[in-house]
């Protein structure tokens, strides 16, 4: 099958990025659903099952790809912790940064997410989402990066937490 590739990662969860092939679902219309093999270049990636889609397209991970290094970093010098009257104020700023040493240009999907709060209690403020697409219902973080061979990438987002101080919150 011919496919659009492309890497995918979200490094608050897992710090590998994922090759991802998108397939055209006209090139399944005579596929029958099952358990898959996927082989890449010759080479065997894994195991997949193959379904019936009502969409326009189907996407298969082929596995993690050590050859792009990704790391997330809470920026300490631009975070901080106050305690102003009866409440708590954190500011939290990540750095997030990609590296292909591949010998070929990548696309990367990279998400991440600022907190959102379903308690009027605990108020979340936006700073700095990096120039990336935004989704505020969610606090979806998306950068579409394309890196070349050998260059390091940086994305920066950060946010402001205010909550009371008689309250713990989880980690984010």
């Amino acid at each position: 099958l011919t496919g659009e590739f492309y890497y995918s990662a979200v490094p608050k969860l897992d710090n590998r990025a994922y090759l991802t092939v998108k397939v055209p679902a006209d090139d399944l219309l005579n596929q029958i659903k099952g358990d898959a093999q996927v082989f890449l270049q010759g080479n065997f990636t894994g195991n997949t099952f193959v379904g019936n889609t009502v969409n326009d397209s189907l996407q298969l991970s082929l596995g993690a790809d050590s050859r792009i290094v990704i790391e997330r970093v809470k920026l300490r010098e631009f975070s901080k912790r106050n305690l102003l009257g009866n409440s708590k104020i954190e500011q939290s700023n990540y750095e997030i940064r990609v590296r292909n040493t591949r010998k070929e240009a990548i696309r990367l999907i990279l998400e991440d997410q600022i907190p959102i709060s379903r308690n009027g209690d605990i108020s979340v403020k936006v700073l700095n989402t990096g120039n990336a697409n935004f989704q505020e219902d969610s606090g979806k973080l998306t950068w579409l990066l394309n890196v070349s061979s050998s260059e390091q990438q940086k994305v920066n987002f950060g946010f402001e937490l205010k909550y009371p101080a008689n309250k713990t919150i989880n980690p984010y």
